[in-house]
């Protein structure tokens, strides 16, 4: 593992504040996504260990996995099985938006084929 991501507390653990409205997870989820904008996790950087984020916060592994995944979603972090979970960078994005691109053409196929399907009635 590189770099560890979040500071801890003097015992190791970073207080999640319950009672506040706001779900642990998404707590968990703004603190990592806060060293990602703050470039303190850099591009490519593998995230400490679910274990690790679990024992950090204090909360069992499924919140931090709910965490984690809000974060991929959001496109900031990418898991790879019996790896670990890493920083996404610009090169990550670019099979994405091969993927849009790809799809576009797929669309656009399909509005001619409508358009040449409704002409020919």
């Amino acid at each position: 593992m590189t770099d560890t991501v979040l500071p801890a507390g003097d015992n190791g653990v970073t207080e999640v504040a319950r009672g506040r409205g706001i779900a642990a997870w998404r707590q968990i989820a703004d603190e990592i996504e806060a060293d990602i904008r703050s470039e303190r996790l850099r591009a490519g950087m593998q995230l400490p260990t679910e274990s690790q984020l679990a024992t950090r916060f204090a909360v069992n592994r499924h919140t931090v996995r709910r965490s984690l995944a809000e974060l991929a979603a959001r496109g900031l972090v990418r898991a790879t099985q019996g790896r670990g979970t890493f920083r996404r960078g610009q090169a990550d994005a670019l099979p994405d938006r091969r993927a849009d691109a790809l799809l576009g053409k797929r669309l656009a196929r399909r509005a001619r084929g409508r358009r040449q399907a409704a002409g020919s009635l």
